[in-house]
């Protein structure tokens, strides 16, 4: 879900304020008595100094969750905790930001201090949810996701702070598999009001068992850009006449996979292979799905490789498989197998191509990858693989890198990672205010992305700029928590 950082109104801050009680009886002071008394109230009911200052800190927080800036925001609502620590609010805004930060069991104290505080509306029982999801303890995540299914209203007139919690909860049981649950949900959210990624991801949902009513949600998605392509995909697929449900769930499951819908084409692939198990293709799918999803796909590509050592997909997959190991070697040979039956495929001699270039070959690596731009050369995508493949090594950067780099973005003006490596060309070659430049269009593309924002913090610490520098390493350490540019961000930052 998107977080949209709205700021704390009065009525948030004052709510929990706790409130003399009142007498049961009344004395008549005299008129200037009471004159006194209502500009007493009066002064009583405005916010204390530390209510302002709290409201500020909780809006700085806010300013700073909108461009990514997670340690900063983590900082202002602390201020605001530490001015009111009675208040729900800035406890559950530090939830929020520490379960996008990964910071898992700071969220779960933060969002319990909420609750304690303000009672355990949705919005903090979503939380807590998302905090044991990521902790590994699903029953209590859906103990609490439940909790807030059956509360929060229904439907027609939803607010935005119940549609918000709902949507989060939705997320949370579709992730996790409990599509029935998710699939509720996603209803309720569409009859309050349409939106395209809540009607994509129901079309999914539905996709196998009521195709038609799936296909007009996938038709709202493609409204959207976000999702356009992929649900393209899934409806080519959902159009097409099949000659039984075997061979409908492993075109079906195919197409999740292509869409990276990896539960969902486990569970199709899983269905099509146990009513005809010797389709390779299948199985060889079946084993990606497996993968991506942190199991075991090996069984099932070595029976793909059994029913069909020709088909060059089969070997492919395999190959992804021994990547995703790191067994460099073992990949190459599969891709090199697959290459060997479809030598026109780009993609296949630019897998090997980096596998040449993982086990430290770097000459035989770019002649593979040079080969794959000769295959495809208005790809954008192996353009890029060429350009990181030199800037990764700070090696050939004017005289191939940078060249590759300028191509990509030619070819794909709307990607951000392309005027990312752009930026980062720019930079190796000195170019700080060229590479300034190209960094901002593609934080304008994609303010999200983790690598433009470190190779921002770079460019900003060569120009001596060190708080924008500092705010652009914090931004890249904040949405790549425990990835390798998070790690080569938060060795930028200070102590």
């Amino acid at each position: 879900m998107v977080d949209d950082g709205r700021g704390m109104t009065k009525d948030e801050i004052g709510a929990s304020r706790p409130t003399e009680a009142h007498p049961s009886f009344v004395l008549r002071p005299p008129s200037s008595l009471v004159l006194l008394l209502v500009a007493l109230g009066v002064l009583l009911l405005l916010p204390f100094p530390d209510d302002r200052a709290a409201v500020d800190a909780v809006r700085a927080g806010d300013a700073a969750r909108r461009v990514y800036d997670y340690p900063a925001a983590v900082s202002a609502y602390r201020q605001a905790v530490a001015r009111q620590v009675w208040n729900p609010t800035p406890w559950l805004r530090l939830a929020h930001v520490h379960v996008v930060m990964q910071e898992n069991v700071a969220a779960l104290q933060e969002a319990y201090a909420a609750g304690s505080r303000g009672g355990f509306t949705p919005e903090v029982r979503a939380e807590l949810g998302q905090a044991f999801a990521r902790l590994g303890d699903t029953a209590a995540a859906l103990e609490q996701w439940r909790q807030v299914a059956s509360e929060v209203p229904e439907a027609h007139g939803l607010p935005r702070v119940g549609w918000d919690a709902l949507e989060r909860v939705a997320d949370g049981f579709y992730d996790l598999g409990a599509w029935e649950e998710a699939e509720a949900l996603y209803r309720r959210l569409l009859m309050a009001r349409p939106d395209p990624r809540v009607a994509y991801r129901l079309g999914l949902l539905l996709a196998s068992r009521q195709p038609e009513e799936a296909g007009a949600y996938l038709r709202q998605a493609t409204h959207d850009p976000r999702f356009q392509a992929q649900a393209d995909l899934v409806l080519s697929v959902l159009l097409q006449e099949r000659s039984g449900p075997a061979e409908a769930a492993a075109y079906l499951g195919v197409a999740f996979a292509r869409v990276e819908e990896w539960r969902l084409a486990e569970q199709q692939l899983s269905r099509a292979v146990a009513q005809r198990p010797n389709s390779a293709q299948a199985l060889a799918y079946l084993g990606l799905a497996r993968d991506q999803l942190g199991q075991d796909g090996y069984a099932p590509l070595v029976q793909a490789l059994a029913l069909a050592p020709e088909d060059p997909l089969v070997h492919t997959l395999m190959g992804y498989h021994w990547k995703r190991l790191g067994w460099w070697e073992a990949a190459r040979v599969e891709f090199e197998q697959a290459y060997d039956r479809d030598p026109a495929n780009a993609a296949l001699s630019a897998e090997i191509g980096l596998m040449y270039a993982a086990r430290g070959d770097y000459e035989t690596a770019r002649i593979w990858l040079h080969e794959a731009t000769r295959l495809a050369p208005r790809e954008a995508a192996f353009w890029k693989l060429v350009a990181r493949f030199y800037l990764d090594r700070a090696f050939e950067v004017a005289q191939e890198g940078l060249p590759a780099a300028l191509r990509a973005t030619e070819l794909a003006p709307d990607d951000a990672e392309a005027y990312d490596l752009l930026g980062w060309a720019l930079y190796l070659n000195g170019d700080s205010a060229g590479a300034l430049g190209a960094l901002n269009r593609a934080l304008a593309l994609h303010p999200g992305l983790a690598s433009a924002h470190y190779h921002m913090g770079l460019v900003q610490a060569r120009r001596g700029d060190r708080e924008a520098a500092r705010q652009a390493f914090a931004r890249a350490a904040a949405l790549d928590p425990g990835g390798p540019i998070g790690r080569l961000a938060q060795r930028e930052l200070p102590p």
